[in-house]
């Protein structure tokens, strides 16, 4: 899978990184059941990497490649741990497309599936992040060197969400112009994804 990170993050062509998924077993049959699930909706199966690839497109394939170093990150891991990383990710990736700002969609996702590395390595957070390449904002937001603009506020939106702090939620929400109503969509949307996933 490290062969996979590195070359999807040089924009390959789809026959290359069909190749190098084709592969690996287990990457290869979760991209498969992933686009033939109810998430896609799709009518007629699709049975190849190649063409999975296509319907998927390269921003979807990264995700999932993020899901997949998450899974694989410790045996020990509880799977509600895993699962609260990646329902919050999605979280902030429909809190973006809900604010407009797509551009930003796939930082807050991975900003928000990496949130609780620490926990999940059992390792302190600054030493991972050396060893991680995240964008300066990920890093400064998760060393807690960064509580202001943009991702760090869609960012505290969705921590204060989660612990039903709903005072701070609608300041937090007001500040970003988000109202209640697509607020509760974007987290509806998530925990749809989530039920889909794990079909």
């Amino acid at each position: 899978m490290r062969r996979i990170e590195q070359h999807i993050n040089e924009e390959p062509e789809f026959s290359d990184l069909a190749q190098l998924i084709e592969n690996d077993l287990a990457f290869s049959y979760e991209i498969l059941r992933l686009v033939n699930s109810a998430y896609f909706g799709r009518i007629i199966e699709i049975k190849s990497i190649r063409s999975a690839l296509i319907v998927l497109g390269l921003n979807e394939i990264r995700k999932w490649l993020y899901l997949a170093f998450i899974s694989d990150l410790s045996e020990d891991t509880p799977e509600e741990l895993i699962h609260s990383c990646m329902l919050r990710g999605k979280f902030l990736e429909y809190l973006a497309l809900q604010l407009g700002r797509k551009e930003l969609a796939a930082e807050l996702l991975t900003l928000g599936m990496f949130s609780r590395i620490d926990l999940l390595l059992g390792r302190p957070i600054t030493e991972i992040l050396d060893e991680m390449h995240f964008s300066d904002n990920i890093r400064l937001i998760l060393s807690g060197q960064m509580n202001s603009g943009f991702l760090a506020d869609c960012y505290n939106l969705v921590l204060n969400y989660e612990a039903g702090e709903w005072d701070k939620v609608e300041i937090n929400a007001e500040s970003l112009g988000i109202s209640s109503s697509n607020l509760n969509q974007a987290y509806l949307s998530s925990l749809k994804w989530m039920k889909n996933i794990q079909m």
